[in-house]
């Protein structure tokens, strides 16, 4: 789907201006290595409940595992009398028995990253999400969720929220912009490149009672080639297979601007007609949201509005998006069990600007087809899984009543109701539940049959310590689904991790005078 994002390209000039300032970590290098063994069991033969491999990285396969072997090491260090300059390395491998075919995967974090304050340069895969979303407890970002395993990118952004000078007491930015490869072995298009950027802006002091950010992201599938469209005569999907690249493509894909003006057709300097409109899949969202700050917590009010194909330029998509409401505590809890974060959302993706598409008519512009695209018919997905919020899964994921093999997703017309905590029991066992209630429609195309068909999924968690040999993480998952989208079926994880942790040398604080006066805003200080 395209979109119109011209105006987000001015934006970028916004956080590359100021020279700024963060809080930095005390030591001066830092080590860590892990290495956790699990096994997972379902009452399904073909598939693990839902909010087992949901949001996981790619770590957890659909199928039930017999054995599954996680080891990584990450290695970080400060360079200079100050330690503003630093480096960051990070590598994990997957081993997968898949009963009993054993397959190897490398992530979801295998990168290095040079940083200068709060500002890096990145390359590789590195676990992200981006969104104002809890990390852990949401349904998912409607765009970058996690719930696949991560795109090899180079990046460039902001590590964090930073202070702007001249407004440092009560505004800060953070952003980014990266360019990303998909994997060639999708089964339609490959070669198919990534491009993403992000921009937020928080107003308000730490001291003050309510804050508020707003934020755009910004994403798109872009160049590549598909066998299947080599014989696109007509030149409507493809130029021979190929789909736009080089610099013109690039600048036309960051930009996001039409291309009606370059002529449709065979030969130099053309394009196909259907880029016409924007060249390759251009996804987005919106983001705005409130902080309340209160003595003992923080309470954050957010809303991830889709933006796809211009629908939200004349208000027919309004309808849908993320809601949500993030409370996490800011105290020390006290007594033998507490609640110390709770997350309850609303998605609705149902909408879609409404069922007729006309685009001449601003008023019949709806039939977005959510992750679906003409061009890119393998969809917004990396390695066969949703980028964007698991809601909305790939028709593979389906009973096989509802399965139909036409686009990527055949379900992305929903409304689901979440709701995630995780809190503490006894100074040593940390617990984490989910619950998501959904109506699902299928798509205009393709209604699924009843319609909507509703679908439970839940999730209960807990992780304690272990003393002997050591040290130990023990972790013991329990996830069932029941309803009409997936096979009925309960599933357990259970996995025992060890954790080497080692560091060396304090930073050496700057000077007062040289001391810089702007600072980092931390995440989950909101």
């Amino acid at each position: 789907m395209s979109i119109s994002l011209r105006w987000l390209s001015g934006l970028i000039g916004a956080w590359l201006c100021p020279l700024l300032a963060g809080a930095q970590d005390t030591t001066r290098t830092q080590f860590t290595a892990f290495v956790e063994l699990g096994t997972t069991y379902s009452t399904a033969t073909n598939r693990l409940p839902f909010w087992l491999t949901a949001n996981q990285f790619g770590i957890m396969p659909i199928n039930p595992q017999v054995g599954l072997a996680q080891a990584g090491i990450r290695y970080k260090t400060h360079l200079g009398r100050t330690g503003n300059w630093g480096v960051e390395a990070a590598l994990e491998g997957v081993v997968q028995t898949n009963n009993p075919n054993v397959r190897g995967i490398p992530g979801p974090d295998a990168f290095a990253r040079i940083f200068f304050r709060n500002w890096e340069l990145v390359g590789g895969r590195r676990r992200e999400i981006i969104g104002m979303q809890d990390s852990t407890l949401s349904s998912g970002g409607v765009l970058w969720s996690g719930n696949t395993l991560p795109i090899p990118q180079i990046r460039f952004g902001t590590s964090d929220f930073i202070s702007l000078p001249f407004l440092r007491r009560w505004l800060k930015v953070k952003g980014h912009i990266s360019h990303g490869w998909f994997e060639n072995s999708r089964p339609f298009a490959q070669d198919v490149l990534l491009h993403a950027k992000s921009f937020y802006a928080l107003v308000g002091k730490d001291t003050w009672p309510v804050g508020a950010y707003a934020g755009v992201i910004h994403m798109a599938q872009w160049a590549g080639y598909s066998p299947e469209l080599a014989a696109d005569g007509d030149q409507v999907f493809s130029r021979n297979g190929y789909f736009d690249s080089g610099w013109r493509a690039f600048w036309a894909v960051a930009t996001a601007r039409s291309q009606a003006k370059i002529p449709q057709g065979p030969g130099p300097g053309t394009i196909p007609s259907l880029d016409v409109n924007r060249a390759g899949n251009h996804l987005g969202t919106l983001d705005v949201g409130v902080v309340l700050r209160f003595a003992r917590g923080r309470a954050v009010l957010y809303r991830q509005h889709i933006i796809e194909d211009g629908s939200l330029f004349y208000l027919e998509n309004i309808a849908d998006g993320l809601n949500g409401l993030r409370w996490f505590r800011t105290d020390q809890p006290t007594g033998p069990f507490s609640l110390n974060r709770l997350t309850l959302e609303y998605l609705n993706t149902d909408n879609q600007g409404g069922e007729e598409f006309d685009a001449f008519d601003p008023q019949r512009r709806g039939r977005d087809n959510y992750y679906n695209h003409g061009q890119y018919r393998d969809g917004w997905s990396y390695f066969g899984r949703t980028i964007g919020t698991p809601l909305i899964p790939p028709y593979t994921d389906l009973t096989a009543k509802q399965r139909l093999n036409k686009p990527f997703t055949t379900n992305n017309r929903v409304q689901a109701f979440h709701v995630g905590a995780a809190g503490a029991a006894f100074g040593r066992l940390g617990w984490e539940t989910k619950f998501t209630y959904s109506l699902n429609r299928g798509t205009y195309d393709d209604p699924l049959r009843p319609s909507p068909q509703p679908q439970a999924s839940g999730l209960v968690r807990a992780r304690a310590a272990i003393n002997a040999l050591g040290g130990f993480e023990a972790n013991l998952a329990v996830a069932w689904d029941r309803g009409g989208l997936y096979d009925d079926a309960t599933g357990v994880y259970a996995g025992l991790r060890k954790t080497w942790h080692s560091g060396r040398g304090p930073v050496v604080s700057a000077s007062p005078r040289s001391k810089p006066r702007s600072r980092t805003v931390s995440p989950q200080r909101f």
